[in-house]
């Protein structure tokens, strides 16, 4: 699964939590899903890899993506 250009999304389906989540920790996708799909949370980033665009959306991390940080020293001596 691993072996494309490309790595937005992947969903594992399968009753066992912990083979989902030891599949889920090797793909090298932005977002991964167990036993469902196509769901976002806006507390969540929504990112991708590889060829899957840059950055992230939603969440503290995506809001990162818009903004650049100013240092401003001031001496009012």
């Amino acid at each position: 699964m691993n072996d494309t250009e490309y790595g937005l999304t992947a969903s594992v389906y399968t009753k066992n939590e912990d083979v989902a989540l030891s599949i889920l920790r090797q793909l090298n996708t932005g977002t991964g899903y167990w036993n469902c799909c196509d769901r976002v949370s806006p507390r969540l980033p929504w990112s991708g890899r590889k060829g899957s665009g840059v950055g992230a959306t939603l969440s503290l991390e995506g809001l990162k993506t818009f903004v650049q940080p100013k240092a401003l020293h001031l001496n009012r001596a």
